[in-house]
């Protein structure tokens, strides 16, 4: 990369794709010297019949999911933040909640992983990362 990365957001869901995405979103930001924002976003519209413990599940694995990341990162001394979105914040798209919040904390690299589905699958099921970048304002490192 030609120029110096300042803050990097990495977007997590815990898959194995992310996880490919989260190797290299530290390893950039210790890298560049970066700054990274760890965000995971909690998907209520998922969720047909939700009740209060499945929500409370959902929400407690996610910060799960941030602290780990967190640990991993600041092991290796790269400054860290994390954010958990929830869908039902305003009825917005996990992208939607993704972008809004890299515009909001000025990234200037997104990153985050790709399951890589293809055909029915990817008609199917939609792929948020295909989402996150047909519709970014700032460079997206996709992980498969």
């Amino acid at each position: 990369m030609n120029r110096c990365l300042k803050k990097i957001l990495l977007a997590t869901d815990g898959s194995d794709a992310s996880e490919k995405a989260t190797t290299i979103a530290i390893g950039l930001a210790q890298e560049q010297k970066a700054e990274l924002l760890i965000v995971h976003v909690v998907d209520l519209y998922a969720m047909y019949f939700a009740t209060p413990e499945s929500i409370e599940f959902l929400v407690s694995s996610g910060q799960n999911i941030l602290n780990l990341i967190e640990k991993r990162a600041q092991k290796v001394g790269v400054v860290t933040h994390t954010k958990r979105l929830q869908t039902d914040e305003g009825g917005n798209h996990i992208g939607e909640l993704v972008l809004g919040e890299s515009a909001a904390w000025e990234a200037d690299l997104l990153v985050v992983g790709s399951h890589g589905r293809r055909g029915l699958n990817h008609f199917l099921i939609g792929s948020v990362a295909d989402w996150i970048c047909q519709r970014a304002r700032i460079p997206v490192l996709l992980a498969r």
